[in-house]
């Protein structure tokens, strides 16, 4: 590079410094006579000041391809820091956490240490997410999103929009859908294009979809959906490769489950089809189990029990290498309605009560409402009315404790059996009391379909 060049360079770094020639002398220790040539590329300035100059105005990597001292150790802490986030990935949280206490020191004596720092608090609020720390994460998550609004030069990581998806993975679990709707929103709306983590607007996208499904808002998950879809085709041949399978195969679950409810079942199995043969050939064992179960319950729903057992005892051939156990109720639910239908009762209670523990001890409210339900129907079917009482009132309970509009079909679905329950026992009073609840819950559903 040219020593007019140079000056050029030196004399736009020192005016971004905001800073006049005595200024900058003042500061460097270098005569304002002497700055004044170099950035005029003077040839006869020495070779050793021009560098000293340099590096004090903070060109030597531009100019040199030299790291400073204190930036090269900034990227090494980046680097480790990448690393222990790809140990959460792996599952290994507790060393996570522990790699993570020994890096704090570190972290502090950089020079500019709020990048590292955000980062270092993003990858705790994951770790503690995993343990269902839920607090201790939020915490976290907060600290990072603050550290980011501080320094708006570090705003193209997308840590603030990492963070908000992951929050709203929280409110999920805490089942508090309109929160995880609200968090997903914000954080697309703070996500930066062509900044970093350019995945996050993907994830978040699958996770709004998930949100909306929830809420019964179907077809708005599915535009969701669909625009993940469009986003993925968009993409450059180039940047392909920054696409994670998780993110294609996740895609297709969504849609699976969406065209079912949506009663486009053909459609909905072709899509966990493909789904399935993704996830089999990059061996992510929990997506081929949830693929599994989706094919089995949409078989189940197109009246081909025999085939939705076959895709249920495949799931549970790889329960093995599920992490996350909540994972297995879906199957188990539908493992426990395919024996009901065989009357096969023992066994229908056996895979339908697993369903019921997960459930609680996960605080995972729909689907352990769902698996009492069908344990209900399995004592209904036995004519066992006091048993399916105290499941449905246990049922009951869940959802007027959790006050959601999601679960309003649920209760609807509770109280038409506890009718059928008390009316067939011959309790008048309470038959009568169960009726005029179902009335007043049909009502509301009507009234919202009508608002809406």
């Amino acid at each position: 590079m040219n020593r007019l060049k140079i000056g050029g360079l030196c004399k736009q770094k020192r005016n971004e410094l905001n800073l006049s020639l005595e200024q900058a002398g003042e500061k460097f220790g270098i005569s304002p006579a002497s700055i004044s040539n170099i950035e005029r590329g003077v040839n006869n300035v020495h070779k050793n000041l021009l560098k000293e100059y340099i590096i004090q105005i903070g060109l030597e990597e531009e100019i040199f391809a030299i790291i400073p001292a204190s930036k090269k150790k900034e990227l090494e802490i980046l680097s480790e820091l990448d690393y222990i986030d790809g140990l959460v990935d792996a599952g290994k949280t507790k060393y996570a956490l522990q790699r993570l206490k020994k890096m704090d020191a570190k972290i502090l004596n950089t020079k500019d240490k709020t990048a590292a720092h955000a980062l270092s608090e993003f990858i705790k609020g994951r770790c503690f997410f995993e343990e269902r720390s839920f607090n201790k994460s939020k915490k976290h998550f907060r600290q990072a999103i603050s550290l980011v609004e501080q320094t708006p030069e570090i705003e193209d990581s997308n840590i603030i929009a990492a963070s908000l998806n992951e929050m709203s993975r929280i409110a999920y679990f805490e089942n508090d859908l309109k929160g995880a709707l609200e968090f997903t929103n914000d954080g697309l709306w703070s996500y930066i294009s062509n900044g970093e983590r350019t995945y996050t607007k993907y994830y978040l996208l699958v996770n709004k979809s998930l949100y909306l499904e929830r809420l019964n808002c179907v077809e708005e998950s599915l535009e969701c959906i669909e625009e993940l879809e469009k986003e993925l085709k968009s993409i450059d041949a180039d940047k392909a490769f920054e696409i994670s399978s998780e993110i294609i195969i996740h895609m297709h679950i969504k849609f699976a489950s969406i065209l079912s409810k949506l009663k486009l079942r053909n459609k909905a199995l072709t899509y966990a089809k493909q789904g399935l043969k993704i996830a089999k050939s990059q061996k992510r064992f929990n997506d081929v189990f949830t693929l599994h179960t989706d094919m089995g319950n949409i078989l189940l729903k197109v009246g081909n029990p025999q085939k939705a057992a076959e895709h249920f005892a495949d799931a549970l051939e790889f329960r093995n290498y599920i992490r996350k156990k909540h994972l297995l109720i879906p199957a188990y639910i539908g493992l426990g309605k395919i024996k009901l239908q065989k009357k096969k009762w023992i066994e229908s209670e056996k895979y339908l009560q697993k369903a019921v523990a997960l459930g609680e001890e996960n605080n995972l409210i729909i689907e352990c409402v769902a698996a009492l339900i069908s344990l209900a129907d399995c004592h209904l079917k036995q004519k066992n009315y006091k048993k399916a009482i105290k499941v449905l009132n246990k049922a009951l309970l869940m959802t007027k404790q959790n006050n959601q509009n999601n679960l309003k079909n649920h209760e609807k679905n509770i109280v038409m059996r506890l009718c059928k329950c008390y009316k067939s026992i011959k309790d008048n009073i309470k038959y009568q009391e169960y009726v005029n609840s179902l009335f007043a819950i049909i009502e509301t559903l009507e009234g919202s379909d009508f608002n809406a």
